[in-house]
């Protein structure tokens, strides 16, 4: 399943929002997504998979966090609140 809308409906909401977003056009694992967000500098990466989109949440991983785990879920109507106390407490868009 294409999750091309999906992610830029994730996209939309959070340029609407005030927020840098770079949005990844081809598919790629886990890993490599990582690694390019990792090269550009983001400081998050919002993973939208089939399952969590279905559940209506998005994966958050904090790249800055030194945390080696998959990251966590968030409702996506409480997507944007996330990153404004993110923004609130110290961290980059």
């Amino acid at each position: 399943k294409s999750m091309f809308g999906p992610s830029l409906q994730v996209a939309n909401r959070l340029r609407e929002a005030g927020k840098s977003v770079n949005m990844l056009l081809q598919v790629k694992k886990g890993k490599k997504a990582f690694d390019y967000s990792n090269r550009i500098g983001a400081r998050y990466v919002a993973y939208v998979a089939p399952d969590e989109w279905n559940a209506g949440k998005v994966r958050i991983k904090d790249l800055r966090s030194g945390d080696e785990g998959p990251g966590f879920d968030v409702a996506i109507e409480h997507l944007v609140s996330h990153f404004q106390v993110a923004s609130a407490n110290g961290a980059s868009k």
